[in-house]
């Protein structure tokens, strides 16, 4: 009878404890806060719409340019902006900075457009967070040069080769992050010509 009971006693404990690990598991999982995930993202309020006009863009340096979540570990940010041929604008940032506008580097901002022949329909901005100063990155492609290790059809400043060159010198790793923003490109429209009238002497005397 004692050990009938002893041992209704133990199954009864050993449930009780059981019910109250689960309880205190399922607690812990639910107070566990869930770090959600942040994406690093570009955007420009220079170009509306989601296009960019090519008439509107004669006298522009440099776009604006904000970004939020820069990857942990960036130490410099580098900006290409190309339609995959023509590169409108490449320029390297400081990772403290946030945000850039429009013009903000002046003279030197370097924006130019591609000529009127050419076909592309997209461009796009990319901007790379880097786990290096991109003086570092430029001191090395020039010793390369020196060094015959690259030549200059290797320094292609279109998004894919600033990839395709870094991946070459062995430094793909300091790419640690990237963002995108593209944009339909609206083609500055033909200039109008003035008509030439091909008149007789006696007209042209009279106007």
């Amino acid at each position: 009878m004692k050990n009938n009971l002893k041992l209704i006693l133990s199954i009864t404990l050993t449930s009780l404890l059981s019910i109250t690990c689960k309880k205190n598991l399922t607690e812990t999982v639910k107070s566990t806060p869930v770090k959600e995930l942040t994406q690093f993202t570009v955007t420009s309020n220079t170009f509306k719409d989601g296009v960019i006009d090519h008439s509107l863009l004669k006298d522009l340096q440099s776009p604006q340019l904000s970004w939020t979540n820069t990857p942990v570990g960036t130490k410099a940010l580098a900006v290409v902006m190309d339609d995959g041929r023509h590169v409108y604008w490449s320029h390297s940032i400081k990772n403290k900075s946030t945000s850039l506008k429009e013009n903000e580097l002046g003279i030197d901002g370097g924006f130019k457009l591609p000529n009127e022949n050419s076909e592309s329909t997209i461009a796009t901005i990319e901007l790379f967070a880097l786990n290096c100063e991109t003086n570092e990155i430029q001191d090395k492609v020039y010793k390369a040069k020196i060094e015959n290790k690259i030549i200059n059809k290797d320094i292609d400043q279109t998004r894919i080769g600033v990839r395709k060159l870094l991946e070459k010198m062995g430094l793909s790793n300091a790419i640690i992050g990237s963002a995108t923003i593209s944009y339909t490109i609206k083609k500055q429209g033909p200039i109008a010509k003035k008509e030439s009238l091909d008149l007789a002497p006696e007209q042209q005397i009279q106007q």
